[in-house]
């Protein structure tokens, strides 16, 4: 009868044997073989802290966390290989094997003559073991990891940023500063050409003026005014300039009334302007590239750029008159006075103050981008080191079975 009797206590039953997890050591089983040592030195010695770019209180609230999901995995990959090797799992991280002649039906062991009816599996062949993965036999990374590793990693917009590690976490902080710069000049590379634009405006305009000829010096200021204050209304940085020369000579803004009727028709809507947030302090959430095919997206800025100076001059605007007496007093200030080419050289000064910041933003970029080359080092790293770890306890379970 004893046979029929289902084991519920090993102890008192002698039907089966039960393994326990046993918790590794944070210092003993997981720095080192598992997190890259000089962030465990820095979290409980103080030491290495300037090598990982992290405080001691903030490198050990990350070594505590990597090792809480490691744990978590190898609790789970107990669980797994407990049910694999034909045992019975159970809560608090225990796992019985039935022991002859008891054997497993469902969640507990039973005699032969109540499980007899049950098919009997098939002997296992013995093999040698085989890892998953980008992996050697003896458990060391193969030729594939370097282009597998990153499915492995952190770099998985599923996964939250806050969970995510701290190389990840601190290389997405690089790109979105990098984004950053690189939506800064495209600004600056586009306001230079709208500036550019603007420029050759003037320059017709101030031919117009003296030439004498009305008509042709109407619709050179109106194409000059409507362009810068179409810039202004953008919200950009372009055509300031320009706006201010405009405004500071009170015979053009008397002048039938030319420049109140081209700002009454200049569009409040912008087409050149856009939400840079958009793009930068989005790259957590969406992860890097998506973020940089947004940036991508805006185009070439000389282009974006030329193309709204199309527009605009297309645009149609009312005319208006001027009399000989303030085109008179138009030429005495803009052409001998020099308004026009003061404007145009402040312009080309604003377009040096941007050029050398364009510079300043790539050479920052550059330096950012072996910033983040060097943080996703550390996370291949830390993929690799967890990877072989991984492996060696599978092998170990594989061969103890």
């Amino acid at each position: 009868m004893l046979f029929f009797v289902v084991c519920l206590s090993l102890i008192l039953s002698g039907c089966g044997k039960t393994v326990k997890f046993k918790k590794p050591d944070i210092k003993d089983d997981f720095c080192g073989p598992v997190m890259f040592y000089k962030y465990c030195k820095c979290a409980f010695h103080k030491e290495f802290c300037e090598d990982v770019g992290l405080s001691q209180s903030t490198a050990n609230t990350y070594v505590r966390n990597e090792f809480n999901r490691w744990v978590a995995w190898k609790v789970k990959k107990f669980g797994e290989d407990c049910v694999a090797a034909g045992g019975i799992y159970h809560p608090k991280y225990k796992c019985e094997y039935c022991e002859h002649p008891f054997i497993k039906k469902g969640n507990k062991c039973v005699g032969p003559e109540e499980g007899k009816n049950e098919d009997d599996e098939d002997e296992k062949e013995e093999t040698a073991f085989k890892p998953d993965g980008p992996l050697n036999n003896d458990c060391t990374v193969n030729n594939d990891f370097d282009q597998e590793w990153k499915k492995y990693s952190d770099f998985d917009d599923r996964i939250p940023f806050q969970s995510r590690s701290w190389e990840v976490q601190n290389a997405f902080n690089v790109h979105e500063r990098i984004l950053e710069l690189k939506v800064e000049n495209f600004k600056l590379q586009r306001d230079m050409e709208i500036d550019r634009q603007i420029r050759l405006e003037a320059i017709e305009y101030k031919k117009a003026l003296a030439r004498n000829i009305k008509q042709n010096l109407i619709k050179a200021t109106i194409r000059l005014a409507y362009s810068t204050y179409t810039t202004i209304e953008s919200g950009i940085s372009a055509g300031k300039s320009f706006s201010t020369f405009l405004t500071s000579t009170k015979t053009l803004a008397r002048a039938g009334g030319l420049l109140s009727t081209v700002k009454s028709v200049v569009p409040k809507d912008s087409k050149i302007a856009f939400n840079s947030k958009t793009i930068t302090g989005k790259v957590a959430n969406v992860g890097v590239e998506t973020a940089y095919q947004a940036l991508e997206a805006l185009g070439n800025p000389k282009d974006v750029a030329i193309k709204f100076m199309t527009e605009t001059k297309k645009a149609t605007v009312p005319s208006a008159d001027i009399t000989p007496e303030e085109i008179n007093i138009l030429r005495d200030q803009h052409i001998t006075k020099k308004f026009v080419d003061f404007a145009i050289a402040e312009s080309y000064k604003v377009n040096g103050k941007r050029r050398d910041q364009i510079v300043d933003n790539e050479n920052m970029i550059k330096q950012l981008e072996a910033k983040a080359a060097a943080w996703e080092a550390k996370e291949k790293e830390r993929i690799k080191a967890m990877l072989e770890a991984q492996c060696l306890e599978q092998k170990k379970q594989y061969e103890e079975d």
